[in-house]
């Protein structure tokens, strides 16, 4: 359902002010322990942030990886649109398709 099973958690690069984090370390965890049979989530990239309401380490202890490298990830979230250039050009390329 989720790709290949691994998510990634972008960075915010739009707003240099947003603290704000589309997946808490809670949603995290129970993502990662089976959160409702239909997801299959096995791992969980998040990239560094200190400016994230969430702290580096509650994502950790929540089982997710912190990297700033997501190119293994099948699906990348985030809260504002991120910049092209901070996108995997798999990715970027076919967010580029899919807007034709």
């Amino acid at each position: 359902m989720l790709g290949n099973g691994v998510v990634g958690i972008l960075a915010e690069t739009c707003n240099m002010w947003e603290r704000r984090a589309p997946l808490t370390p809670s949603h995290c965890a129970h993502l990662l322990l089976g959160g409702g049979n239909r997801t299959r989530v096995n791992r969980i990239i998040v990239q560094p942030s200190t400016k994230r309401i969430h702290h580096d380490a509650q994502y950790e202890d929540a089982g997710c990886e912190i990297s700033e490298d997501l190119s293994e990830c099948g699906l990348i979230i985030g809260i504002k649109q991120p910049k092209v250039i901070f996108l995997i050009k798999r990715h970027a390329d076919a967010l580029s398709d899919s807007a034709m």
